[in-house]
């Protein structure tokens, strides 16, 4: 990666990506709250659902239930909801469960982030970018090096005489695709 990745501009850079992936973001915030702080969502959720801290609230969807299965039996997983609502042993039980919960968010969220694959331009422009950077020939770094031109050029030429055949291979078979796209929506080219 270049030098500059480790500056302020990486916030510039999540925000951007932030704005560009609005669901993912929204994913990902979600998980960090159920694993970081839990009770902000188990305790809204028991709550609306009549789990109480007073016990379980008059005319809620808990009193509903609670009238249809009778007494509760100890351990069940009514009296941990309501020991949870009223903040005793079943809170960790739950606060645990929300946290499993968002830990699968954040699963779900990563392996949607998988499922978008570059196009073929962005694939051999990512690598060439990253290796330039990984070579010494990033931008930020060369103009404090004081290396020729003629350095530059050949080492340029060298990373890109290394671009893996299988990048260069999708890159060209998909210009004829990309050009008819480009014709489709009425694009001129010269193609």
């Amino acid at each position: 990666m270049c030098p500059s990745d480790n500056n302020p501009g990486l916030a510039r850079q999540a925000s951007d990506w932030a704005k560009a992936n609005p669901g993912k973001t929204a994913m990902y915030g979600a998980a960090g709250i159920a694993l970081a702080v839990p009770a902000l969502i188990s305790g809204p959720l028991l709550a609306a659902a009549g789990f109480g801290a007073n016990g379980i609230a008059a005319a809620s969807l808990a009193s509903a239930v609670q009238s249809g299965i009778g007494n509760v039996a100890a351990g069940s997983a009514f009296a941990t909801l309501q020991s949870a609502g009223m903040a005793g042993y079943g809170a960790a039980v739950v606060n645990g469960a929300v946290q499993v919960g968002g830990a699968a968010l954040a699963a779900s969220a990563t392996a949607l982030r998988g499922a978008r694959t570059q196009s073929p331009f962005d694939k051999t422009w990512s690598y060439f970018k990253t290796e330039r950077c990984n070579n010494g020939l990033c931008p930020e770094t060369l103009s404090k090096s004081g290396k020729s031109l003629g350095w530059i050029m050949e080492g340029l030429q060298a990373l890109w005489d290394r671009i893996p055949i299988g990048v260069i291979g999708d890159l060209f078979t998909s210009v004829s695709g990309w050009v008819k796209s480009v014709k489709t929506k009425g694009m001129k080219t010269e193609y």
